[in-house]
């Protein structure tokens, strides 16, 4: 039996503890995957901008939108954000999804928090008829990049990403469903 819950981004709109915890653990890990690689300021305008309560209620209220979190004790211990029907640099494909977000707090790395999770996304894109997932990750996460690999997830080549003043290249990878269902792509706790 595992020790978290997984519930839907739904469930912190009428509990503003659990959004609250899902604030605080955006804000923590955004800084452990970050900093000090990227300039404080460049991070800290980042969160400003996108884990503020309100921007995490319009997630979670969005049609465009869908995602999980994990909780344990009442606290939110990890997340996944997808973005519905967009491909790669923004445009509308009702057959892809973005990966949008996926975070697990340090001190639940490696205790099968992040399956649990992917477990939701795969049952979701399946369920849905998506025929692609994709995502972009940093080149230097290689925790993430090891994680995706073994998901099913391969690189697909670069994608810009704008922090503060500068564009970085980071991963494109992308997960092709009905191929991971052929070679049974999953993850154990």
């Amino acid at each position: 039996m595992n020790e978290w819950d997984i519930l839907p981004l739904e469930a912190c709109l009428h509990e503003h503890h659990r959004l609250t915890s899902w604030q605080r653990l955006c804000e923590d890990t955004y800084r452990a995957t970050y900093l000090p690689a990227f300039p404080e300021t460049d991070i800290e305008a980042y969160i400003a901008r996108h884990f503020q309560e309100e921007a995490l209620l319009q997630w979670a209220r969005s049609d465009k939108h869908k995602g999980w979190l994990a909780c344990h004790e009442g606290e939110v211990v990890g997340y996944v954000l997808l973005h519905l029907g967009v491909a790669p640099g923004g445009q509308d494909d009702r057959q892809q999804i973005c990966l949008d977000k996926f975070y697990v707090s340090v001190a639940y790395q490696g205790r099968g928090v992040a399956a649990a999770l992917w477990q939701q996304v795969l049952d979701y894109v399946r369920q849905e008829g998506y025929k692609r997932l994709w995502l972009i990750t940093w080149r230097e996460n290689g925790r993430a990049i090891r994680f995706y690999e073994k998901a099913g997830f391969r690189i697909a080549g670069s994608y810009p990403f704008r922090l503060g003043e500068r564009t970085y290249c980071d991963h494109l990878m992308v997960f092709e469903v009905e191929e991971a269902r052929q070679n049974k792509h999953r993850l154990s706790g």
